[in-house]
């Protein structure tokens, strides 16, 4: 196995939903705070930078950078996140973001 194939995880779901209606999901603050369990600080836009924080009872207080990288709606929109505040004691703007790429 190469890095790229080790580095790389696909998953798909299928939405009984329309593609419009799946955008929303993703890029309307409110409804991606809902479903991802997450206080978002910032815009959501194409080369924009927001932070997420977790309220998720397993992920409490949990902050994480989210690099918006591409948004062509209603059909692609491709982030790259990293985690803030996992361990004060690293730093972690040196390490790569995990880039995610929803279809």
């Amino acid at each position: 196995m190469t890095v790229a194939e080790t580095n790389r995880i696909d998953r798909s779901i299928d939405i009984e939903a329309s593609p419009d209606r799946v955008w929303r999901a993703l890029t309307d603050p409110g409804e991606l705070s809902t479903w991802f369990k997450v206080i978002i600080e910032g815009e959501l836009i194409e080369g924009g930078e927001v932070w997420m924080t977790s309220v998720h009872p397993e992920h409490h207080g949990v902050r994480f950078s989210v690099r918006i990288v591409e948004m062509r709606p209603p059909s692609r929109l491709v982030w790259a996140w990293h985690p803030g505040n996992v361990d004060s004691a690293v730093d972690y703007s040196k390490e790569p973001r995990t880039t995610v790429t929803f279809t």
